[in-house]
């Protein structure tokens, strides 16, 4: 005989609660959280493989969530007894519960996510004490009160729930994937307008011919400013002495070591590279006529705009976030008389073959985010305690060895520096400015001692350092490539016969916390670490080997010491005022602060949880930093 209305009716409820139950973990895991992820930077995930779009490393998590999310669990569902039924229907509901607190409320601060969805070495993953203690509270609460609706027969209130979930969480999936398609559309025809305007970089052509497109007149004055991201200051000295040659192939460069960055990250820390110090955070906060995108564009176009008065031409490449895109917007550029290209990624497929390193590189990782995306998921929907586990370091579990991925983004920057040589050419006459971004400092990889490259196969990483600090010995060893490769280029200067008649800046956005930072006082390096930026200035005709000043400066220096000599009494045309130092008294920098740019959509540079400290004179002496403040308006 058929079952009584109310058993049927519950049945019913029990089946339609599990649906909607694994329908919502489908969602969450295999769309919304990698796309989110895909969202917050759609550049970094296209070109990658055959088909360009982001989506062709998505998809791949969507069909794998929906088999371990809804196919093998239904298929098991209809299997099992009305008892067992029942387990799997608070089971599932449960955990799609646990899954959206942990990923939206518990989500952690982990810094910023590499292109395989690692996050930097010795990350503490489960946080102190007090988080990933509360997040076990929670769980136990949400799981109590799961058990109470269950015991009191209010099944249709969770499966309510789920509905409403799985409502918000498709809602949430359509206006991230709309996101993805405009972020990648934009940087396609960005990147289509750079092949109009000179540049033959199509995101997959990366065995192309180098050719010359870094111009620096013979006669004239050349400007040089060079962003190395990330690049530690307090790693030079050690550099150097390892490596006594370099004194000599930075030939008239003066260093300061006594120098800080006014953020720990790109998006705040390096508009006062290229526009000095009307664009500090806090300068940036007081302007409320323009948004942070604008006075961000601004920042880049400040020198072109004024050396370009003088009879300078202008020539930019990589610079970050124009019009608020990590990868650089050629036409932007072009549009406003600026020769602007893109050489970061172009070269890997060519250097990997004339190193004779494995090619199918891009393959691998291709391969390796296709699987980790899911992975991350899972990890982000997990309670704070198990997010060490399934990380496993950044393996995730994967049983390849993924030294060589690791090694992705290093080789990026270093076949952009390694090709400079060949990437610069003269002219008889003119004045030239060059403003370029080269990321390998911000890359931390281990490499090939004692030169630092990148052999087919690494055999020998040198001796340990750092008292077996390895994500300090990785960023040494970018470091030491970056100036060495950096020296190949000064003696190709030297022999075109424009080294002495060229102006060199380079200069850091930030440096690196965490890490161990040699000869720096252990009650500095907290703030230390992440706001000492390399800073290294060659003016024209400067002789002698690398001189060491200990004078106060900031990397907003770095902007003035171009103009110095070639504009008197500089103006800033975007916001009138003088073009002057601000440090008499010291610098106010922030300590935290977001690196995306969908977090700086309005005006402000600052938050109502932005913290800031004042530094004066010497750095390295505690007596010259102030306390910490939060910042209040």
């Amino acid at each position: 005989p058929p079952p009584p209305p109310h058993i049927a009716a519950c049945r019913k409820d029990l089946n339609l609660l599990f649906f909607l139950s694994c329908a919502a973990a489908w969602v969450l895991c295999g769309i919304v959280i990698p796309f989110n992820v895909a969202a917050s930077d759609p550049a970094e995930f296209s070109f990658l493989v055959e088909n360009p779009s982001p989506f062709a490393v998505l998809l791949p998590s969507v069909f794998l969530a929906f088999g371990l999310c809804v196919f093998w669990p239904v298929y098991m569902y209809f299997l099992a007894s009305r008892r067992i039924k029942c387990i799997f229907s608070f089971a599932a509901s449960f955990f799609v519960i646990a899954a959206v607190v942990n990923t939206f409320v518990f989500s952690g601060d982990y810094g910023v996510l590499s292109r395989i969805l690692a996050f930097a070495p010795g990350i503490n993953l489960r946080g102190s004490f007090l988080f990933w203690g509360l997040n076990a509270v929670v769980m136990v609460f949400l799981f109590c009160a799961a058990a109470f609706l269950w015991g009191i027969r209010r099944i249709r209130w969770l499966t309510s729930l789920m509905a409403i979930l799985l409502i918000a969480g498709t809602g949430v999936s359509v206006w991230k994937a709309a996101k993805i398609q405009e972020g990648f559309i934009s940087y396609r025809d960005a990147v289509l307008a750079g092949k109009k305007g000179g540049s033959s970089f199509d995101g997959q052509s990366l065995n192309e011919e180098v050719r010359p497109v870094i111009t620096l007149s013979e006669t004239g004055k050349n400007v040089v400013v060079l962003m190395l991201d990330r690049a530690i200051s307090s790693y030079l000295p050690l550099i150097f002495e390892e490596r006594p040659e370099l004194k000599s192939a930075f030939e008239g460069f003066t260093y300061y070591p006594n120098t800080v960055s006014y953020a720990p990250g790109t998006i705040l820390g390096a508009p006062p590279i290229f526009g000095g110090y009307d664009y500090t955070p806090q300068k940036l906060q007081a302007r409320k006529d323009a948004v942070m995108a604008e006075k961000h564009n601004e920042a880049i176009l400040f020198l072109p705009a004024l050396l370009r008065d003088k009879g300078y031409t202008a020539s930019v490449f990589d610079l970050p976030y124009g019009n608020y895109q990590f990868i650089q917007d050629i036409s932007f550029f072009t549009s406003r008389g600026i020769f602007a290209d893109n050489i970061l990624g172009r070269y890997d497929r060519l250097f990997l073959e004339e190193t004779n390193r494995d090619t199918s590189l891009e393959v691998k990782v291709d391969a390796v985010l296709r699987r980790n995306f899911i992975m991350f998921s899972f990890f982000s929907a997990s309670p704070v305690v198990l997010r060490p586990a399934i990380y496993r370091r950044g393996s995730y579990w994967n049983a390849v060895e993924n030294d060589h991925q690791d090694l992705v983004p290093v080789i990026d920057s270093y076949a952009a520096l390694y090709y400079l040589p060949k990437l610069t050419q003269t002219v008889k006459e003119g004045n030239s400015l060059v403003l370029m971004a080269n990321y390998l400092t911000h890359s931390p990889g281990l490499l090939q001692y004692p030169d630092y490259t990148i052999p087919p196969k690494i055999t020998d990483t040198g001796p340990l350092r750092f008292n077996e600090d390895v994500f300090a010995l990785r960023h040494y060893h970018v470091n030491a490539a970056a100036y060495l490769l950096l020296s190949k280029w000064f003696s190709r200067l030297r022999e075109m016969g424009v080294y002495d008649n060229t102006r060199i800046i380079i200069a850091a956005d930030h440096g690196q916390g965490g890490i161990a930072l040699p000869r720096v006082p252990d009650d500095v390096k907290n703030f230390v670490g992440p706001h000492n930026p390399v800073l290294l200035v060659k003016d024209f005709d400067a002789k002698g080997a690398l001189k060491t000043v200990t004078d106060f400066m900031t990397n907003a220096d770095a902007a003035l010491c171009a103009l110095q000599g070639i504009v008197p009494d500089a103006v800033n045309p975007f916001t009138g005022n003088a073009a002057v130092p601000d440090k008499e008294n010291g610098a106010t920098l922030v300590i935290n602060a977001p690196f995306n740019a969908e977090d700086y959509e309005g005006y402000a540079a600052l938050k109502s949880s932005s913290q800031l400290v004042h530094v004066k004179d010497n750095i390295f002496d505690i007596k010259n930093w102030g306390s910490v403040f939060t910042w209040k308006e």
